[in-house]
């Protein structure tokens, strides 16, 4: 990641547009390795603020996808999974639509492009997990980190093997300790009970 780092360095005196701008660049060259690839070119999203799409897995059968990296406002992004028939036949139907985003709590360009990769390989094992293994269970697990409580959603196959696959960061760790104290009147620490 030299050149990210140049870009980066370059940019520091405007650091919002800056973060758009690596990001930009980035994500452009991305795009350039990925559209070869791409099958169904013509049925990519497209906007000033989708600064990448990459052609994937549509969720049902006769469905394109396109995971898309987009900016929500200077610097800040998500990603959007969007989904739609292989042909567009102009019809509200054939439209493609964002069916699920998962916000980038990042401001630094090299974990935006890293949270979009990460993003990428779940959706991918989930595709593989969805067509290849019989699923028993699943579960959501809360984890509180240092900096944000963060939502883990987990599945169990048939040989009792775990595989955490979503991953969402809900609210920053310290929004969260407020609103446990405000919504159970707790005036100074939370312990458990086992601990007083």
């Amino acid at each position: 990641m030299g050149i990210l780092d140049g870009i980066i360095n370059d940019l520091k005196s405007d650091p919002i547009s800056g973060i758009d701008e690596a990001v930009k660049i980035v994500s452009d060259k991305i795009f350039d390795e990925e559209k070869g690839k791409f099958e169904y070119p013509d049925r990519m999203p497209k906007g000033a603020n989708i600064f990448l799409a990459v052609e994937c897995k549509g969720r049902d059968q006769g469905e394109i996808g396109y995971l898309c990296l987009e900016r929500e406002a200077p610097g800040s992004f998500f990603v959007g999974y969007w989904t739609g028939p292989f042909r567009n036949s102009g019809t509200e139907r054939a439209r493609m639509k964002r069916v699920k985003s998962w916000d980038i709590n990042e401001n630094n360009p090299n974990k935006i492009i890293i949270e979009y990769a990460r993003i990428m390989k779940y959706l991918v094992k989930e595709w593989k997990m969805s067509s290849s293994e019989e699923l028993t269970d699943n579960f959501r697990e809360i984890f509180i980190g240092p900096e944000y409580v963060t939502s883990v959603a987990t599945a169990v196959n048939n040989k009792n093997q775990y595989l955490s696959y979503k991953r969402n960061n809900l609210v920053k760790t310290e929004d969260f300790y407020k609103r446990l104290l405000t919504a159970f009147s707790i005036k100074s620490a939370v312990l458990p009970r086992n601990c007083r």
